[in-house]
């Protein structure tokens, strides 16, 4: 059956990081990557009513009525925000380790943290990404370290409270920047919501695991 994906991504993150993710999309269907640029367009950060405007705009470009709407980290908590707002577009919910749970500590441990997953838990099958990312990061310092402070300070406990729909929430068992807590909160808030904790994968492991995403999507 044809099924059309659609994917918010993670903080530093664009459309060629998910691209094993794309090639692993099954036959006769479609996988599409909003990048930030296009729903977070500008240094100063719009309002979550304005990036899921944003977000609209562009599935209506595209002629989407229907579709799963995937939500990395920074991506998951803008996903909760656009499904509480528009739930008729969307037929489930994917969450990978979501932003949208405020943690009670310093934004320089979340980045610390970050840092450490991307180097030391599966760093190796991770490192020519990394690489563009902190490339990205250095040369756009200023707009990074502002989405930061942003996904650090989302807190969409009503809005997860209001979906109604479908929602597999899959967790990495050693994330420390979205620590498993979170996902549980989430499991808790959403209604008809599923969690699946993958054992020994941290933070970004969608990057490097593809196969774990389409297997706990249909699994």
């Amino acid at each position: 059956m044809k099924e059309n994906y659609v994917l918010l991504g993670g903080w530093s993150r664009v459309d060629s990081s998910y691209q094993k993710i794309v090639q692993m999309t099954p036959d006769n269907s479609e996988f599409i990557v909003i990048s930030h640029d296009l729903i977070i367009p500008d240094k100063q950060i719009p309002s979550l009513d304005k990036i899921n405007k944003n977000i609209l705009k562009e599935i209506k470009r595209r002629s989407l009525s229907s579709f799963m709407l995937i939500g990395h980290s920074l991506g998951g908590g803008i996903a909760i925000s656009f499904v509480a707002s528009y739930p008729k577009y969307v037929k489930k919910l994917i969450l990978i380790d979501s932003e949208g749970i405020p943690q009670k500590r310093s934004l320089l441990l979340v980045l610390f943290y970050l840092l450490y997953d991307n180097i030391f838990i599966h760093g190796l099958e991770k490192a020519q990404e990394n690489i563009r990312a902190l490339y990205r990061v250095i040369r756009k310092c200023r707009t990074y370290l502002a989405l930061a402070r942003y996904a650090d300070s989302l807190d969409l406990g009503y809005e997860a409270q209001k979906i109604n729909l479908p929602t597999i929430i899959i967790w990495g068992e050693k994330d420390r920047v979205t620590p498993i807590d979170s996902g549980k909160e989430l499991h808790r808030l959403i209604r008809n919501s599923k969690l699946k904790i993958l054992q020994g994968m941290g933070h970004d492991w969608i990057l490097h695991y593809p196969q774990g995403l389409w297997e706990n999507i249909y699994g």
